[in-house]
C-alpha cells in the first residue's frame, strides 16, 4: 500500500497521479509494508529475555550473601559463647559464679619469718579437710565446688566456698572462723589410749580460758585452765573417776603434761603444771589462743549468685552430658 507525498492520502497500486491532489507520483517513493517488523519483533523479543536472567542472576547472589551473613553471625555468636563460658566456668571458680561464693585470704602468723612456701602445702591440705568438715555442718553437700589456690610468692592461701547454695543458717563468718587454725588443747583420760581412743575428752570446745601463769611456792609455770559450764561438769565427772591416775593433757594430740588427780576438781578451774620455761609456756598458751592461720577481714569478699552465668552454666552442662550419651 502506498500514499501521497503531498497529501498523504492513499494511492491505488500502479497508479501515476494522486487522485485527491493530482500530483505526479514520483517512481522512487516506496510504499510503506512490514518488512522490518520481523526484524523489530525479534530485537524486543531478544531485549525482553534480558530482563528475566538478570532477576535470576541477582537472586543467585542474595542468596549467597544471605549465606554467608548467617555464617559470619554463627561465628561470632559461638565466639561470644565460649569467651563467656571461659570467663565464667573457666576461671576456676567452676559453679561458684552461679551459685555465689566468698572468698577469702588466709595469712600464717608468722609469714616474715617463713621461707617462699613453707609450710604453706600443708597449710592447704589442713584448710580443705576443714572445708570438708564445714561442708556437713553447715552446707548439706554442697561443698563439693570449693576451690583452694597457694601464693608462695606473697605466703597466703586463698579460698573460695559457695554461699547461699545450701541455705546454711550460719553466717560466713562463722564459717571462716571454724576455718581459722589454732594449736588444740585435749584433756584425755588413760582409757582414751588403751580402748583406741574412745574414752573422755575434753576439747578446747570445753575450755573458756587458758593463761600461761607463774606456779606459787614452785618458781614454776604452768597453764591456768578455766573450764565452760558444761566442761565443768565433765571435767568433775573425769576427776572423780580417775582419783590418783593421771589425766594426759596434750597440744596437737602430743603430750606436754600427766598431772595425776589427787581429788575431784568441781569448781572448773585448774592450774597444770609444765616442765618449761616461762617463755616456752607462753609460746603454748599463744600457739592455744591465737590462730597460727587466720583469714585477713580485708580480703572477705562475698559474691551474690550470677544469674546470667547460671543459666550458661546449666546449659553447658546439659550439652555435655547429651554429648557424652
Amino acid at each position: 500500500m502506498a500514499f501521497c507525498k503531498y497529501c498523504g492520502h492513499e494511492l491505488r497500486d500502479g497508479a501515476n497521479y494522486c487522485k485527491k491532489c493530482g500530483k505526479k507520483v514520483e517512481a522512487t517513493q516506496k510504499p510503506l509494508n512490514n518488512t522490518y517488523a520481523p526484524q523489530m519483533e525479534t530485537a524486543y523479543a531478544s531485549v525482553a529475555v534480558q530482563p528475566n536472567s538478570r532477576k535470576k542472576s541477582s537472586a543467585g547472589h542474595k542468596i549467597i550473601i544471605a549465606v554467608v551473613i548467617v555464617a559470619v553471625v554463627a561465628g561470632i555468636l559461638t565466639a561470644a559463647i565460649f569467651t563467656i563460658r571461659q570467663i565464667l566456668f573457666y576461671n576456676g571458680l567452676g559453679t561458684l559464679n552461679s551459685t555465689g561464693y566468698v572468698e577469702a585470704v588466709f595469712k600464717p602468723k608468722n609469714a616474715e619469718e617463713l621461707s617462699e612456701g613453707e609450710f604453706l602445702n600443708s597449710y592447704a591440705y589442713a584448710l580443705n579437710d576443714k572445708l570438708q568438715d564445714a561442708n556437713s555442718l553447715y552446707y548439706y553437700n554442697y561443698y563439693s565446688d570449693t576451690r583452694i589456690h597457694v601464693n608462695e610468692k606473697d605466703k597466703e592461701i586463698t579460698i573460695w566456698f559457695p554461699w547461699e547454695a545450701g541455705g546454711a543458717d550460719t553466717g560466713y563468718l562463722e564459717v571462716l572462723d571454724s576455718l581459722n587454725m589454732k594449736s588444740h588443747i585435749y584433756f584425755v583420760t588413760p582409757d582414751y589410749f588403751s580402748n583406741q581412743g574412745t574414752g573422755t575428752i575434753l576439747t578446747a570446745e570445753d575450755m573458756l580460758r587458758i593463761d600461761a601463769v607463774e606456779i606459787p611456792d614452785t618458781n614454776g609455770y604452768g597453764l591456768y585452765v578455766q573450764f565452760t559450764e558444761s566442761g565443768k561438769e565433765k571435767f568433775a565427772e573425769v576427776t572423780e573417776e580417775f582419783v590418783g591416775m593421771p589425766i594426759y593433757v596434750l597440744l596437737d594430740m602430743s603430750p606436754i603434761a600427766m598431772p595425776v588427780v589427787n581429788e575431784p576438781i568441781v569448781d572448773g578451774e585448774v592450774t597444770i603444771p609444765l616442765d618449761m620455761g616461762k617463755e616456752q609456756v607462753e609460746a603454748v598458751a599463744d600457739a592455744i589462743n591465737v590462730p597460727h592461720l587466720a583469714y585477713d577481714p580485708e580480703t572477705v569478699k562475698v559474691v551474690p549468685p550470677n544469674k546470667f552465668g547460671s543459666w550458661v552454666y546449666n546449659l553447658f552442662s546439659k550439652s555435655k552430658e547429651t554429648g557424652d550419651d
